[in-house]
């Protein structure tokens, strides 16, 4: 399995990830209460919302259950 580190970013940058798809990666930012996650690892930028820091860090790194 590949590494790839997952990184805070502010939610200005989030948008910047989501609407431009330049910066490849794995993120997550804090919005509104919901912590959200960024999968840019192929560029296209797959978002997702969750209660937990946590929960948004296992779906980023593919290890959730289902």
């Amino acid at each position: 399995m590949e590494f790839n580190p997952v990184t805070c970013i502010s939610p200005y940058e989030a948008r910047k990830i989501i609407a431009l798809r330049g910066r490849k990666g794995l993120f997550w930012t804090i919005e509104n209460g919901w912590y959200i996650g960024i999968d840019n690892r192929d560029g296209n930028a797959w978002t997702e919302e969750f209660n937990t820091r946590e929960a948004c860090e296992r779906w980023l790194r593919r290890e959730t259950d289902g």
